[in-house]
């Protein structure tokens, strides 16, 4: 017989029906009987589970079942020489939460949000997925999102259990959520670059004449800018082609060639 306390001791399990978390556990004692039912002893019988995974299989006389996985079932003996026994219906469910992770999908499909580089202008949909201390999920918690460095653009909604984050201002940080437990996460290293080119301004050296596509007395300076109002300067200096070519859109980045008398940002 399957008992909850060594030496014929405590009550039954056939005669519990109880439900657990995966971050407890419970002993288990085989006590074996005479014909008459007098207690002999505990003896070492072979242990299964039917419907919960992880119990442990002996043979031993008591056994600790500490479940990882969510499940229901009944935990039996096996015994060659003795009538075996079954406790009742024990329902496993997930523990506490545990902790989070930034994820791109919800749930244990979703990675770990690690490096990232974007341009200002693009989203990015994050969620926090929670977990036990044994990996299960737990659903997707609400937190508060926010930038530890720079502040890389917007979130929305916020606090959220997910969250569509907008990058606008280039730079570099790390996205952090938090639960209102203080459990939190972060991202790996997210970099944000200035977005397609939306306007351009001569900012100095506009006020000179020169001959048409020829080096004008002073260099030109201009101001290239995103949407979001994030660029950087670039000067007009000698070079070789009468056009402005500024392909690569970083921020080291210089611009040179001629300056005729149209500007041609590309």
């Amino acid at each position: 017989m399957i008992r909850d306390q060594a030496n014929g001791g405590g009550q039954a399990y056939r005669e519990k029906t109880f439900t657990m978390t995966t971050d407890s556990s419970i002993t288990l004692y085989a006590a074996i009987y005479d014909a008459m039912g007098n207690f002999r002893r505990d003896s070492a019988v072979t242990w299964s589970g039917i419907g919960l995974v992880g119990v442990p299989t002996g043979p031993a006389s008591k056994i600790t079942y500490s479940p990882t996985q969510p499940g229901s079932g009944q935990i039996i003996t096996t015994s060659p020489t003795l009538i075996n026994d079954t406790t009742g219906t024990i329902t496993v469910t997930s523990g506490a939460l545990n902790y989070i992770v930034i994820q791109d999908a919800s749930g244990p499909g979703g990675n770990e949000i690690g490096d990232l580089i974007l341009s200002a202008g693009q989203t990015v949909t994050l969620y926090a997925s929670g977990y036990d201390r044994d990996n299960n999920y737990l659903g997707d918690q609400s937190v508060t999102w926010s930038f530890i460095g720079s502040t890389l653009g917007t979130f929305a909604p916020n606090p959220g259990t997910s969250t569509t984050f907008q990058a606008q201002a280039a730079g570099n940080a790390v996205i952090r959520a938090i639960t209102s437990g203080g459990i939190a996460d972060v991202t790996g290293n997210i970099q944000v670059n200035a977005g397609t080119p939306s306007t351009i301004a001569i900012v100095a050296g506009n006020n000179q004449t020169g001959p048409v596509a020829q080096q004008l007395p002073v260099p030109l300076q201009v101001l290239v800018q995103d949407a979001y109002s994030t660029g950087a300067q670039y000067h007009c200096a000698v070079g070789s082609h009468p056009r402005w070519n500024c392909d690569a859109w970083i921020f080291s980045n210089q611009c040179t060639g001629y300056c005729p008398d149209s500007l041609d940002f590309t």
